[in-house]
């Protein structure tokens, strides 16, 4: 009966409220459990027949800024829909004005556009959730590595030779450090390979 579109930044949460695609409450909370609970309380006091089973909460995928809420969700049996952020864009089309409120609501008349075709979240296991953690650490690692290993040769043919003479001498004195800072991503590396196999063994569980 009503869907209510979360807006999620690092630091704020936008709510919106929709009740036969009329918006009832938009609030604003900081983006950690005692925001969520202000919520949660402003809810029951505006409109205490307003529960967590006649209600759908629909939030776009923002990686780790989803995790307060889902937890929060979670423990309450709320019904929850994690939607691509592109789904949403598509279903809207060419839209003016942005803001979060805004953005709230679009995501709340998404849900409610879109409620016969709801897809409720269900959360990963814990090892799948680990598993998302180590691998995407090791990709960031990996792009770092893959910096350092350029080396400042590959452009002595393409720029004058004292740019590239005076770049060098630049580096000279960094060089070390840079050459330990890349042992240590190797070795850094290795033990995340070999995490994510430990973790992947337990799949099969």
């Amino acid at each position: 009966m009503y869907f209510i579109g979360i807006d999620i930044s690092k630091g704020t949460l936008d709510f919106v409220v929709i009740f036969a695609n009329k918006v009832l409450i938009h609030y604003q909370s900081s983006n950690d459990k005692v925001g969520i609970e202000s919520f949660i309380k402003h809810l029951r006091t505006e409109h205490p027949q307003l529960n967590f089973q006649n209600s759908l909460y629909c939030m776009e995928h923002t990686g780790i800024y989803n995790n307060h809420l889902l937890n929060y969700f979670h423990l309450k049996k709320a019904n929850v829909w994690l939607e691509h952020p592109v789904n949403i864009k598509e279903s809207i089309g060419m839209i003016r004005g942005k803001n979060d409120k805004v953005d709230a609501k679009r995501i709340a008349s998404y849900a409610y556009k879109n409620r016969d075709e709801v897809r409720l979240w269900i959360p990963k296991r814990d090892v799948i959730q680990k598993l998302d953690r180590l691998t995407a650490t090791r990709n960031r690692l990996i792009k770092v590595r893959k910096i350092l290993q350029s080396p400042l040769t590959d452009s002595q043919d393409f720029i004058a030779k004292k740019d590239h003479d005076d770049a060098k001498k630049a580096c000279q004195k960094r060089w070390i450090p840079l050459k330990r800072m890349y042992k240590t991503l190797k070795s850094s590396l290795k033990k995340l390979y070999k995490m994510i196999l430990t973790s992947r063994s337990y799949l099969s569980l």
